[in-house]
């Protein structure tokens, strides 16, 4: 499994082309999650989502 730091861009592996900020990793009950920031163009604003590290890829 890859390790995420605060600010690395990621990507989805089921789609590369979407890419990511990482702006946390948090610890779920002994489950690790990686936070990730982007800024969603069609409302004009940043958004949030966690995801398990097994779907995520450095870019």
């Amino acid at each position: 499994m890859e390790e995420f730091k605060k600010g690395d861009v990621v990507c989805l592996r089921s789609n590369p082309s979407m890419k990511f900020t990482v702006c946390g990793i948090l610890d779920v009950r002994g489950r690790i999650e990686i936070q990730i920031v982007y800024f969603n163009e069609g409302n004009n604003r940043f958004e949030y989502h966690s995801f398990v590290p097994e779907v995520l890829s450095l870019v």
